[in-house]
């Protein structure tokens, strides 16, 4: 429903496009990170620790008080 309404308001004439500068939105980056390196999809685990998952989150109870929250999972599968 919102396409057909911008598409009526754009023949209309009453929602004008910007002009397109030909510039991504997203930045190439510069260098790569020098962390949080994937693993390749053919890595093979052979012991529990070998890969684990890292999660972080920032918990903002009040105004001023920041915690921060890590969770870690280990991906390990027995006989495969």
């Amino acid at each position: 429903m919102v396409g057909r309404i911008l598409t009526r308001l754009k023949q209309q004439g009453r929602l004008v496009e910007p002009p397109r500068t030909g510039v991504s939105d997203r930045a190439a980056p510069l260098r790569p990170r020098p962390y949080a390196v994937r693993k390749p999809k053919q890595y093979a685990v052979s012991e529990p620790g070998d890969l684990v998952e890292v999660d972080t989150l920032d918990v903002r109870p009040i105004p001023g008080v920041v915690f921060k929250q890590f969770t870690a999972a280990m991906s390990f599968l027995v006989g495969t």
